[in-house]
């Protein structure tokens, strides 16, 4: 039976998918009942059956759940950490925030890994988590250490670091008097810093920056001998069709006519998708500004944008660098006040 649609279906099963994630927690997996999972929801047992199969069923939501979720939340952390100037620095605060958190799920997670062994299905749902956690921290520092680390050595240093949260998590877990995660957190970042640090010192001896602008590829004279404007490298549509493939029609408009906005005003820059921040982001030698689509809006936003001069109060964000704005996406673009925007951050 299909359960319905609309936002009161939806509601009734996040209270069914809260309440049994509130059983599994105090009782394990294998000790819950669907009853109990009722009582706790104060709904019947049809009820349930209506919106899951399985008691299985609801413990895969809850992990797909905590997929796009939880993993959003962790993106927005440390996308506004490694912006930071000590971005290592930056990271570990936010390893620690993260450790509340991990504190609560990490007992579910490890019920979760012992199931894996026996049940497919779980398993899959497991791996589709564990891989989404690597991808996000390895694009995260992509910008910074992409042109600098193989792609394995990306993938390898992101596993590293969730590896080691997940793993001292679990420590504390089990030895709360010896094992301090949030002290091992420090010294595996500090390490991972002075790695980080002595490449950098490599490549500056050897005078490569940072960041690499790749050239657009053509010919930069038109017709006559006339120069043209630079044009930086633009996505290929089909890339962004398929980034935006998840979103609403209403959502992939507005992007669209956003992302015309800045190849009008700003079309030198490098167009390019960072998948793990969920963003279309724009750059030179350094990033200059993004888009990332939302279910209910566009943030439209600028990596120095609390540099930025905004006395109508425009710009949200908390962070040292980062603001953005909000875009209905049922409203005419600002075009005005985003091109106005554009010039200042470019001007910076």
């Amino acid at each position: 039976m299909t359960p319905p649609k609309g936002a009161r279906g939806e509601r009734k099963r996040e209270q069914l998918r809260q309440a049994a994630y509130r059983c599994f927690r105090d009782s394990g997996y294998h000790d819950t009942t669907v009853d109990a999972i009722c009582q706790r929801a104060g709904s019947s047992k049809g009820s349930f059956y209506w919106h899951y199969g399985s008691k299985q069923e609801v413990f895969i939501d809850i992990l797909e759940t905590w997929t796009r979720q939880i993993m959003d939340e962790i993106d927005e952390q440390f996308e506004r950490s490694v912006h930071e100037d000590d971005y290592i620095s930056a990271v570990t605060g936010a390893l620690e925030n993260e450790l509340r958190r991990g504190r609560v799920i990490i007992p579910l997670w490890m019920e979760f890994t012992m199931m894996a062994r026996r049940e497919k299905e779980v398993q899959l749902a497991l791996a589709k988590f564990y891989r989404r956690a690597r991808l996000a921290i390895a694009e995260i520092l992509r910008p910074f250490w992409g042109d600098k680390l193989t792609e394995s050595e990306l993938r390898g240093v992101s596993a590293t670091i969730f590896g080691a949260y997940t793993g001292l998590v679990m420590q504390e877990l089990s030895d709360p008097e010896q094992a301090d995660a949030h002290e091992v957190i420090e010294r595996v970042m500090n390490t991972l810093g002075w790695w980080f640090h002595k490449l950098r010192e490599a490549h500056e001896l050897t005078g490569r920056p940072m960041n690499h602008r790749r050239e657009p590829q053509g010919d930069p004279e038109g017709e006559g001998g006339v120069v043209l404007a630079k044009q930086g490298q633009r996505l290929d549509e089909a890339e962004v069709a398929d980034f935006l493939s998840g979103f609403e029609p209403l959502v992939v408009e507005q992007t669209e006519a956003l992302r015309s906005l800045v190849h009008q005003h700003a079309g030198d820059l490098d167009e390019r998708i960072i998948s793990g921040w969920r963003v279309i982001a724009y750059q030179t030698d350094r990033l200059v500004c993004y888009i990332k689509p939302r279910p209910e809006a566009l943030h439209f936003g600028f990596y120095q944008g609390a540099r930025l001069e905004d006395p109508g109060g425009v710009l949200q964000g908390a962070g040292r660098r980062q603001r953005h704005m909000v875009l209905s996406l049922e409203a005419p673009l600002p075009a005005e006040q985003i091109e106005s925007f554009l010039r200042a951050c470019r001007a910076l």
